[in-house]
């Protein structure tokens, strides 16, 4: 996975002054021992790494990948006693057991889910549409496979920062995104 940090970093230092993440510093050692605790989730050692190399991203700047804001654990940890406090009243299908990781400014996530409560493959992703449970899916089948689709977007330019917002969009057609996905997880049962 280092690789792929190594890579994104590569790619945000080449846009400069084009992107303005505020990604935070990554939790430290002992941080990183207490998180499945402090969440009341057993996410896996990939969910871990990608932590310690930052804790999400401060929200005073634009969503790291529009429309989604990559969350800080503290902000996590507030969102998991929301969403099980919540569980009744939210579409189905979801799950109290899922992590939010991703999120947007209308309730909508990017999930890990460590239970396998959607599809039976413990920790992959799923997209929550907080309104319509119809559209929430799995989108990957791990958070390993989305860092290296990250990584590989960025390389190949699929994602770029925008002018305007300092955040990273999709240039390109939906089919290449699509065509990306599946060249790095073709396993994946997604549904759009």
């Amino acid at each position: 996975m280092q690789k792929y940090f190594s890579l994104i970093d590569d790619c945000l230092r080449e846009y400069g002054d084009q992107i303005d993440l505020k990604l935070n510093p990554g939790i430290s050692v002992s941080e990183r021992a207490l998180i499945r605790t402090q969440l009341d989730a057993d996410v896996p050692d990939a969910f871990l790494d990608l932590y310690s190399w930052h804790n999400g991203q401060d929200r005073r700047c634009g969503p790291m990948f529009f429309p989604y804001y990559w969350m800080p654990i503290d902000s996590i940890i507030v969102s998991r006693v929301i969403f099980r406090e919540d569980f009744q009243i939210i579409s189905q299908p979801a799950s109290p057991s899922w992590v939010p990781f991703l999120e947007n400014d209308t309730g909508d996530c990017i999930c890990v889910d460590p239970s396998g409560f959607s599809t039976g493959i413990k920790n992959q992703l799923i997209s929550f549409v907080h309104d319509d449970g119809s559209l929430t899916s799995p989108i990957f089948t791990s958070i390993e496979k989305w860092i290296e689709y990250l990584a590989l977007a960025l390389s190949e330019k699929v994602l770029k920062p925008e002018p305007y917002s300092q955040c990273l969009e999709m240039y390109g057609s939906h089919n290449e995104l699509v065509a990306l996905m599946n060249r790095v997880d073709p396993g994946c049962p997604r549904h759009f």
